[in-house]
């Protein structure tokens, strides 16, 4: 197969992504419901058409967030006309684990945090009577929301066989294949339990824990041989190698459940996150008429300012944040909270304490918080402060200045909880970075292309405006109206176009086409004078 063929009448091959003993992938693109798809073209061995039809519609069944969609399953002629069964799945922008591998181990915390999302999506699918059969690095993606599980169209259902009896074939890669799998036993999923063993030892280790020269070698070691011990890893919990040990049991029935792993390695992975996070760091102003505290990470500083009252307000860069859970980890040291503090005590003490805010007084002789009594505070007319909702009976107030790129520090209102301490509300939660919105729109859809409309609004009046956005790789504007666009890489800047200069509450709409040479999804990252944006 080459690229622009077209399956059935419907689906266009783009790009091959991958290959394997058994199939090729290929990302391509479906005519009918005009979307990227992911096709994987079955070759070799593979067993019958009527046998994966079936299982890819007791797949499509699963719905899990950790687990790629099965959409379609169909046949099509080859070039030299073998008839080749096909699976049409999600489309998972991002890399396998098996790429990302090449980069070496994983850190632990990150290892066990992807063996408890794929034994997450295996027990949904063992809770279906489904065994995936093939879990591999090769068949794990790491996207935006965590791990994806994919190729789930050669699974079986619980109690089958590889092949009918007399046929010597076992569907998967040897050096995950259980014992059982390889002696021809009824699939089961304890199968894919000692697989996850094995996924788990290579995310660790970068190698797998059984060796062997030769096919017989391997086979014998997954038979007979205890599997290789873990090397010294720094901070790695004991927990972790016992239970890679014992999903790598001989014996089928003394390996955990999928469900039991899920709930174990998540627990793991989050006992490490709160380990993580050193202690709030306390300041107070030169004169001691403001303390501030901040939060582990730096994020949120409780700020209380000189007549009593108490801020929460959050320092986060806005819109600097890579999406997804496996992004480097950036955690703040001392000297970076400190320079936090002291900046949200100047903040405190330069923006009107009254502006919109609710806060609690503070005990005059001790200096605590006395929860039990709130006082209103008036907004107070900085032209920066938004009235209170009606609706919560809270408001904010940005004191993050209009086209800086800086981190946005906005105050939010914090209900007293009955022991004193501080927290930020359910607004406080829900608060945006900035003050904009960006709407989104497919005007039409091409193969080779879309056209798109954006509706950006602005809570406050801007001139001489300018949006940036990220479009995913592949993507190149090709023409725009209202506005003066320009592309480098995947970043894409949009200034006014001189007649919209001014950019009021009513919003400005922009328009542009792009030819698309990969994904074909919508931009990300929007950002206003350097201010994130909501997409709403």
């Amino acid at each position: 197969m080459r690229a622009d063929t077209v399956l059935n009448g419907r689906y266009r091959l783009r790009r091959r992504l991958g290959a394997g003993g058994m199939s090729v992938v290929w990302q391509a693109y479906d005519r009918v419901l005009e979307r990227q798809v992911a096709i994987k073209l079955l070759t070799g061995t593979a067993p019958d058409t009527a046998r994966i039809r079936d299982e890819a519609r007791a797949v499509a069944r699963l719905t899990h967030p950790h687990i790629v969609n099965v959409f379609d399953c169909a046949e099509s002629t080859g070039p030299d006309g073998t008839v080749l069964p096909f699976v049409v799945m999600e489309y998972v922008p991002g890399r396998s684990l098996a790429d990302r591998l090449d980069d070496g181990p994983l850190p632990w915390p990150a290892a066990v945090t992807v063996a408890a999302q794929v034994a997450d999506a295996l027990a949904a699918a063992h809770a279906q009577g489904i065994v995936h059969r093939d879990v591999t690095a090769a068949n794990v993606l790491l996207g935006e929301t965590g791990a994806k599980v994919v190729d789930f169209g050669i699974s079986a259902a619980i109690g089958d066989r590889d092949a009918p009896p007399g046929e010597n074939s076992i569907l998967g890669t040897p050096a995950y294949l259980s014992p059982e799998r390889l002696a021809g036993l009824p699939v089961e999923p304890a199968s894919d339990v000692y697989s996850l063993g094995v996924l788990l030892h290579v995310l660790l280790t970068g190698e797998t824990p059984f060796g062997g020269d030769t096919t017989t070698d391997a086979t014998e070691a997954h038979w007979y041989g205890p599997p290789a011990a873990l090397p010294p890893i720094d901070g790695l919990p004991t927990e972790v190698d016992r239970l890679r040990r014992r999903c790598l049991a001989k014996r089928a029935k003394d390996r955990p459940t999928a469900a039991e792993l899920a709930a174990e390695f998540t627990a793991l992975a989050a006992a490490d996150r709160q380990s993580a996070e050193p202690p709030a760091e306390t300041v107070a102003s030169p004169d001691g008429s403001a303390v501030a505290v901040a939060s582990a990470d730096g994020s949120t500083v409780a700020v209380a300012s000189p007549d009593g009252s108490t801020v929460v307000a959050s320092a986060v860069p806005a819109g600097d944040a890579e999406p997804g859970p496996f992004r480097e980890h950036r955690r703040i040291g001392p000297l970076g909270r400190r320079v936090a503090l002291v900046a949200a005590v100047v903040l405190v003490l330069a923006v009107a304490v009254g502006a919109s805010v609710a806060v609690w007084p503070r005990d005059q002789h001790t200096g605590r918080a006395a929860p039990d009594v709130a006082r209103p505070v008036t907004a107070a007319s900085t032209g920066a402060a938004t009235a209170p909702s009606a609706h919560s009976g809270t408001g904010s107030v940005s004191a993050s200045p209009s086209r800086s790129t800086r981190p946005s520090a906005t105050a939010s209102t914090a209900s007293p909880r009955p022991s004193g301490s501080a927290h930020r509300s359910a607004s406080a939660e829900a608060a945006v970075a900035g003050d904009c919105t960006v709407d989104w729109s497919y005007r039409s859809r091409q193969e080779d292309g879309y056209t798109a409309s954006v509706l950006v609004r602005s809570d406050r009046s801007r001139h001489g405006w300018t949006l940036t956005f990220r479009l995913p790789s592949g993507q190149r504007v090709t023409g725009g109206w209202n506005g003066r666009f320009d592309q480098d890489g995947t970043t894409v800047t949009v200034r006014s176009a001189g007649w919209n200069d001014d950019l009021t509450s009513q919003g400005v709409s922009i328009g542009f086409t792009a030819a698309v040479t990969d994904d074909d999804g919508p931009g990300r990252g929007f950002a206003l004078d350097g201010t994130a944006c909501r997409l709403v």
